[in-house]
């Protein structure tokens, strides 16, 4: 199953029409949230690493802000027109088909990674997110910032649909525990698409060795200002952390 989930990932990021399509939407630049971010988050950063750049929609705006940027993604087609957004807006960044839980970096490369546009929810099984998380931690900097963004598996949309459809998944998970997350999902919008779904307690859980959390927000509360229990049924959530430590903690 984990397999089939990797499999998907890659025929979809690698289809030729999809990462065509992917790029005349990715000249967008970034979005308000995002700048908001990098403003608050990145003001002493100069080496930074997108994860999962797709076409290039973080890499060139952040590229023109002045950060060196490198950007790698698991689709040669994704890198590719990259490269090529890079050319048409006259700025340089490095970028590179890599899988993000066997980074090619030395240690203590970056000052920040950013994994933008809910990137953690297209690495398929908690071990593998785990093994995502390590190679973060192992190339950033002492002192280095990591910013993920997740969809919000609490998020209950339009009507509870996406409540009811936990509750329809039950049956399945009991059935196949073993070869799949709970919050796995495979969805259809032209091509076969994975997602994981995270909860902010998930995303705690997950980083919460070899990183210091610095805010657990939502997209929302990022541009309202505004804090408390809603971030936890919004859309979208957004860690924020600092590494911590000499060792890998999380190994």
């Amino acid at each position: 199953m984990k397999n089939r989930f990797a499999a998907i990932i890659q025929a979809r990021y690698s289809d030729k029409q999809f990462a065509k399509d992917y790029y005349s939407r990715s000249k967008s630049g970034l979005k308000p949230y995002e700048s908001v971010l990098v403003e608050k988050y990145l003001k002493n950063c100069r080496e930074v690493l997108v994860v999962g750049c797709g076409c290039g929609r973080e890499t060139v705006p952040l590229a023109l802000k002045g950060f060196n940027i490198t950007a790698i993604d698991i689709s040669k087609e994704m890198v590719n027109y990259t490269k090529y957004l890079c050319s048409e807006f006259k700025t340089k960044a490095k970028a590179y088909v890599m899988d993000a839980a066997n980074l090619k970096f030395k240690d203590n490369s970056f000052d920040a990674v950013l994994l933008f546009n809910c990137l953690i929810d297209q690495v398929p099984s908690h071990e593998n997110r785990k093994k995502v998380c390590n190679e973060l931690w192992r190339v950033l900097k002492p002192n280095g910032i990591c910013i993920a963004v997740s969809n919000n598996a609490l998020y209950p949309g339009k009507g509870l649909c996406y409540w009811r459809e936990h509750v329809k998944e039950i049956p399945s998970f009991i059935a196949h525990w073993r070869e799949r997350d709970f919050f796995d999902r495979i969805y259809e919008d032209g091509t076969k698409v994975y997602v994981h779904l995270s909860t902010p307690f998930y995303l705690r859980q997950l980083f919460k060795k070899g990183f210091r959390i610095l805010n657990l927000t939502s997209t929302e509360s990022i541009l309202s200002q505004k804090k408390g229990i809603t971030r936890y049924f919004a859309p979208n959530i957004v860690i924020i952390l600092l590494k911590r430590g000499t060792q890998n903690a999380n190994l």
